[in-house]
């Protein structure tokens, strides 16, 4: 959730999907409380942690921002940091930075 918004109402939430048994994986979703959708990132093989949302400087929009999660990448036995688009919930593979 952006914080600006912490003790506001709020459309948007950015939450771990720790549900291997229903979504085969550990991964990230968004929840647009307007209409009840969920987006889910969740890649075989990946397991993610919390989502954080980040805002982007001087954007008005709630979420006009990116989500930052920590992973880990089965495949590649390392940890990598993901950044998401927090509007539509994509990540772009120019946004993945694998830890040494």
């Amino acid at each position: 959730m952006d914080q600006r918004r912490s003790t506001m109402r709020h459309d948007f939430s950015y939450v771990a999907v720790q549900e291997p048994a229903r979504y085969h994986c550990h991964g990230a979703a968004r929840i647009d409380h307007r209409t009840g959708v969920s987006q889910i990132y969740c890649a075989a093989g990946n397991v993610l942690v919390e989502p954080t949302f980040v805002a982007r400087p001087g954007g008005v929009a709630e979420d006009d921002g990116w989500v930052l999660s920590g992973g880990y990448d089965e495949s590649r036995h390392r940890s990598r940091l993901m950044v998401f688009d927090a509007a539509d919930g994509q990540v772009d593979a120019s946004r993945l930075w694998y830890f040494p």
